[in-house]
């Protein structure tokens, strides 16, 4: 008896494309974040077999995916991860690639959630006009 469930519990919720809409910048970002941290996983395992300089199919591969799901933001972030990466390896001692691969990391965590809440927030604008 502890199994059965009440009435009206179930479907829980049904998705429709007015709520989908509703919650197009949530779901933008959500969905960002998640390919980030898959990125992130893959530089990290890259930089355990290939050392902390941005190198290796594995680390490419990821830049690329990143790059392609960030394509408004990334050749910015590219270049000033580059200028970030100079200054923390001049200033801190650290190795270049590796300072480089964590300021870009960083940035495009930033900016491409940005231009993904945007472009949430524009589907909603287009939906309600």
């Amino acid at each position: 008896m502890c199994n059965e469930l009440s009435p009206g519990t179930w479907p829980p919720r049904t998705i429709t494309a007015d709520g989908l809409i509703a919650h197009a910048d949530k779901t933008c970002v959500a969905l960002h974040v998640v390919a980030w941290f898959a990125t992130s996983v893959n530089w990290a395992v890259s930089w355990w077999r290939y050392g902390p300089a941005p190198s290796g199919p594995l680390y490419y591969a990821a830049m690329k995916f990143i790059g392609r799901l960030d394509i408004l933001v990334c050749g910015n972030a590219q270049e000033l991860a580059i200028k970030v990466g100079h200054t923390a390896s001049a200033r801190l001692s650290a190795d270049l690639g590796a300072s480089f691969t964590v300021a870009f990391s960083c940035l495009i965590l930033l900016a491409g959630t940005l231009q993904w809440f945007l472009l949430g927030r524009f589907v909603q604008w287009v939906a309600a006009a």
